[in-house]
């Protein structure tokens, strides 16, 4: 979550230079939400005074709302240059690093947030996220408690509590803590780990609705959909775990768990050929993948 601000003096307090001219200008425009506009009059007030902390937070915010990762990047990391105190800067440029798969500098910047100012909600849980990210669920109780405690969010609340009692070990705070944040705001993630919860309990059934209710909330979450052919091979539903599967990797073609676990469901259907040609598949991407030459080994002996 990113912890948005927005510049703060009206113009007519800001009409001096050419930058506070251009600042206001842009303020004016966000409030238009005329995106581009207040973009490049940003830059306009960087132009005549780079050395703007607040301008360069705003660009940022408003860049990473557009998509440009990199953009955003560089301008909280200026905010932060000119300002390393700056707790919401260091916030959102740990949200902007996650989306671009940089996990372990986004925890960094959450951390950092969370230590700068404990009363900013949106980095204790992204605190915690990361802690949970890391499998450090004990941890991550701590941050989660502060933020409820500044800015209760029930439905992520419960949400993350849920993670922390699945983490753990504790199915039946999981089930709870899930069902809870399902009640109060249907997500799939949340769908997709009370069916992971479920899926530990033996209930293969239950998790296999719970993995089907995350895909029809979110058609592209690619856990769910392993996941659900998992509870389908477990269900003894074979060629609908097959189809699932595949259909897994349709979206993501080089994920090593789906193939090997397509390979095993191709073997006990009796597709010989077609496990064998997923096995070699995945030695070619990971000729180390043990699991996939003891299993070839195997299937190839029985021919």
């Amino acid at each position: 979550a990113l912890a948005v601000t927005l510049p703060g003096p009206f113009c007519q307090e800001r009409i001096d230079l050419e930058a506070d001219f251009y600042y206001c200008l842009a303020h004016s425009q966000t409030d238009r939400e005329e995106v581009e506009g207040a973009i490049a009059s940003y830059k306009q007030s960087l132009t005549a005074d780079p050395d703007q902390g607040s301008v360069h937070f705003n660009l940022g915010l408003l860049l990473s709302e557009r998509g440009d990762l990199n953009g955003a990047v560089h301008h909280y990391t200026e905010a932060l240059r000119l300002d390393p105190g700056d707790a919401r800067a260091s916030n959102n440029l740990g949200s902007v690093l996650e989306k671009q798969g940089q996990p372990a500098a986004a925890f960094d910047r959450f951390a950092e947030a969370a230590r700068l100012d404990p009363q900013l909600a949106a980095a204790q849980r992204n605190l915690a996220r990361g802690l949970l990210a890391a499998g450090r669920a004990a941890e991550a109780l701590e941050p989660i408690h502060r933020a409820m405690a500044v800015e209760p969010r029930p439905a992520d609340d419960h949400f993350l509590l849920g993670s922390v009692a699945l983490q753990t070990g504790d199915t039946g705070g999981a089930i709870r803590e899930l069902t809870e944040s399902l009640r109060l705001k249907p997500t799939a993630r949340a769908h997709n780990d009370l069916g992971v919860t479920h899926l530990g309990r033996g209930d293969h059934e239950e998790a296999l609705a719970q993995f089907q209710a995350a895909i029809r909330l979110e058609p592209d979450f690619f856990d769910a959909y392993g996941n659900a052919a998992v509870a389908l091979t477990l269900l003894g539903r074979l060629e609908e775990a097959r189809d699932a599967f595949e259909t897994a990797i349709e979206r993501r073609p080089r994920h090593i768990d789906s193939l090997l676990n397509l390979a095993v469901v191709l073997s006990r259907l009796g597709e010989t050929q077609e496990a064998l040609a997923r096995l070699e598949e995945i030695l070619a991407l990971e000729p180390e993948q043990a699991r996939a030459g003891a299993l070839l080994e195997k299937l190839s002996a029985g021919r």
